[in-house]
C-alpha cells in the first residue's frame, strides 16, 4: 500500500480498480467495453493507493500547521462485509487491513487506534421500510454506526469529530451525520476533499433544509396534539443564530409563555418585536385583549388533547376559579370602575353590588363594608360559592352549571395538590376524559373506598353532563364554558384556539427558508 503522502504525486485516470475473482486479475475499466481498460497480473504483485484519503490527510495536516486542528487521536473506518446478494463480490473486505498502516503513519497514531466498524454484514438487507413506504438505512446498520460514534465520544470526550463521507453508500450519510451531531453536538466538521475538487464555493446555510422541514413537521404534530410546551422546547433547542434565521421559533416560545401566564410578551419594554405579517402576533394580541380566563381555558384544552390528565384536572379548577370571579364581578358590580370584588379577588364589598340586587344578599353582609372572599368566621361556605347559589337561576346560571360538573372531581383535585395522584386516580380521569363507562360494582369492590376515592364522588340521581368532551374541542365545547366565555367577551373560543394552531403553522412556513429567498443568486456568484 502506497503511503498517503506519496499518493499525492500519483497521476491517475481512474480512482477505482475492479477485481475479477475467477480470472484473478485487477482492471481499471468498469466494463469490458471500456476503451482504456488495463489488465494487471496480480501474481507479480501490485501497489495500491487511496487518493481521496491522501487528499483528506493532506488537508488535515494543513489545518494542523495553521493551528486550526490538534493532533489526531483515532480514526474510524465504516465498511461493509456482506456474504450474499448482488454486491457480495465487491465488498471491501481488506480495506481496513490495507489502510491501517497508512493511516497510522499519516496521522502518527498507534495502529490499534485505526478502528473498523462493519455496519452491514452477512445476508443483511441494506434497507428498512417505514409505514409510508419510504426506504431507510436498516436499523441494524444504523445502530452499529451510532454505537461506533458513541464509543469515539466516550473514549475521546474533549475532541472534535472530522467526517469525510466522500463516496460510499448514499443511505449511510444522513444517519452518520445525525449520529455525529447527536453525539458530538457542535464539535463536528465535515471535509469532502476530492468529491468537490474544482467546484465553486458553496454558500453557507445556517439551518439545513432537511432539518428545518423535520423540525416543522414535529412541531406541527405536537401542537395538533396539544403539546404546546413540548413544541416550544423543540423549536427553541437551537442556537441563537438559527432562531434569528427562523424567527417563528422564538415567537412560538413567547406565545406559549404568554398562554402560561407570562405577560411580558405583550406588555412592557421586553415586548417581542413581531412583524405585522406574523399571524401569531395577531392571534396573541387578540387573546391578550380577552379576559385572562381564555388563556386558562386554552391550557385545559391543550392538556386534554395531550392526554395530560393531571394538568387538565388542575387547569380545569383554575378556569372555574378565575372565571367565577370574573363573572361575579361583571354581573354584580354597580359600575365598571368600582368592582364589588377587589382586583386581587381577596375581598367582597356588599355595598358595591347593584342596588337592584342587594336585597338578595344575606342580611349580615349588608351591614359590612368588606368580607374576605375566602370565607368569613361562622360561615363554612366560601363567599363566592354562596354568591353563585344566590344568583344561580339567572345572573350566574352558567357558573352554577360548571360548578355542578366540576365539583365531583374536587377530591381528586385536593389529592393532586397535596399528595399526588395514584394509578387508580389517573385511570378515573382517563375514563372521564375519554367517555368510558364507569367500572361495574364487581370491579369497584376491589378499589379503595376511602372518602377521597373517586368511587365515593358518584351520587345517585340525574347524570351530570360531562366536564370534558371525547372529541376535539375537548373543553371548549362544554356549553357552560362557552356561555361563560361568551359573557366575558369571547363568542367563539374553539374557533380562536384552532386559529392559533393555524397561525403557528402559517408562520412556520412563511418565516422558514428565508435565507434562501433573497440574494441567493448573488451569494452563489460570489
Amino acid at each position: 500500500m502506497l503511503p498517503l503522502q506519496a499518493t499525492l504525486s500519483v497521476e491517475r485516470a481512474r480512482w477505482e480498480l475492479g477485481y475479477d475473482p475467477d480470472q484473478r486479475r485487477l482492471s481499471s475499466g468498469l466494463t469490458e467495453e471500456d476503451a482504456d481498460i488495463v489488465e494487471i497480473d496480480c501474481a507479480s504483485g501490485i501497489t495500491l493507493c487511496s487518493p481521496i484519503l491522501a487528499e483528506l490527510a493532506d488537508l488535515l495536516h494543513q489545518r494542523q500547521e495553521q493551528n486550526r486542528l490538534g493532533r489526531a487521536r483515532a480514526v474510524l473506518l465504516l465498511t461493509t462485509r456482506r456474504s450474499a446478494g448482488p454486491f457480495a463480490a465487491q465488498e471491501p473486505i481488506a480495506a481496513a487491513a490495507l489502510l491501517r498502516p497508512c493511516l497510522a503513519q499519516a496521522f502518527q497514531i498507534p495502529e490499534p487506534q485505526v478502528q473498523e466498524q462493519v455496519f452491514l454484514k452477512d445476508s443483511e438487507e441494506l434497507y428498512d421500510e417505514d409505514k409510508a413506504g419510504q426506504q431507510h438505512l436498516s436499523c441494524a446498520a444504523a445502530r452499529r454506526i451510532d454505537e461506533a460514534i458513541l464509543e469515539l465520544r466516550q473514549c475521546h470526550p474533549n475532541t472534535r469529530l472530522i467526517i469525510s463521507d466522500v463516496g460510499g453508500l448514499p443511505e449511510v450519510k444522513p444517519v452518520l451525520a445525525a449520529s455525529a451531531r447527536y453525539r458530538f453536538d457542535q464539535h463536528l466538521q465535515f471535509l469532502r476533499r476530492g468529491e468537490t475538487a474544482g467546484q465553486r464555493a458553496v454558500r453557507r446555510v445556517i439551518i439545513p433544509p432537511s432539518e428545518s422541514l423535520t423540525t416543522r413537521y414535529q412541531v406541527s404534530q405536537l401542537i395538533q396534539g396539544g403539546a404546546l410546551d413540548a413544541a416550544a422546547r423543540l423549536a427553541g433547542a437551537v442556537e441563537a443564530a438559527q432562531q434569528e434565521k427562523e424567527p417563528w421559533r422564538r415567537w412560538l416560545i413567547e406565545t406559549v409563555r404568554f398562554l402560561n401566564g407570562d405577560l411580558s410578551t405583550v406588555q412592557g419594554d421586553s415586548r417581542l418585536p413581531w412583524p405585522d405579517e406574523s399571524c401569531m402576533r395577531r392571534l396573541v394580541e387578540q387573546i391578550a385583549a380577552a379576559d385572562p380566563a381564555l388563556r386558562v381555558a386554552f391550557r385545559v384544552e391543550s392538556a386534554l388533547r395531550a392526554s395530560d390528565w393531571p394538568a387538565a384536572l388542575r387547569e380545569s379548577f383554575n378556569f372555574f376559579d378565575i372565571s367565577r370571579l370574573a363573572r361575579v364581578r361583571k354581573e354584580l358590580s354597580n359600575r365598571r370602575s368600582r368592582r364589588c370584588i377587589d382586583a386581587d379577588g381577596h375581598s367582597f364589598y356588599p355595598k358595591l353590588v347593584r342596588k337592584a340586587l342587594q336585597h338578595r344578599l344575606p342580611r349580615q353582609w349588608k351591614a359590612k363594608q368588606c368580607i374576605p372572599v375566602s370565607g368569613e368566621r361562622g360561615h363554612k361556605a366560601n363567599v363566592l360559592t354562596k354568591i353563585v347559589k344566590l344568583f344561580r337561576e339567572d345572573r350566574l346560571a352558567d357558573v352554577a352549571q360548571l360548578h355542578e360538573m366540576i365539583e365531583p372531581l374536587r377530591p381528586l383535585r385536593n389529592r393532586e395538590a397535596h399528595t399526588g395522584l395514584r394509578e387508580q386516580d389517573i385511570q378515573e380521569l382517563r375514563r372521564l376524559a375519554e367517555g368510558l363507562p364507569a367500572p361495574s360494582e364487581n370491579l369497584r369492590g376491589g378499589l379503595d373506598h376511602s372518602p377521597s376515592h373517586p368511587a365515593e364522588v358518584h351520587e345517585e340521581g340525574p347524570a351530570t353532563p360531562p366536564l370534558w368532551s371525547t372529541g376535539n374541542p375537548r373543553f371548549l365545547a362544554n356549553p357552560a364554558v362557552q356561555a361563560i366565555l361568551q359573557k366575558l367577551g369571547v363568542p367563539e373560543p374553539a374557533a380562536l384556539y384552532d386559529g392559533l394552531i393555524e397561525a403557528i403553522n402559517h408562520d412556520m412556513d412563511a418565516f422558514s427558508f428565508r435565507e434562501c429567498k433573497k440574494g441567493s443568486d448573488d451569494d452563489q456568484r460570489k
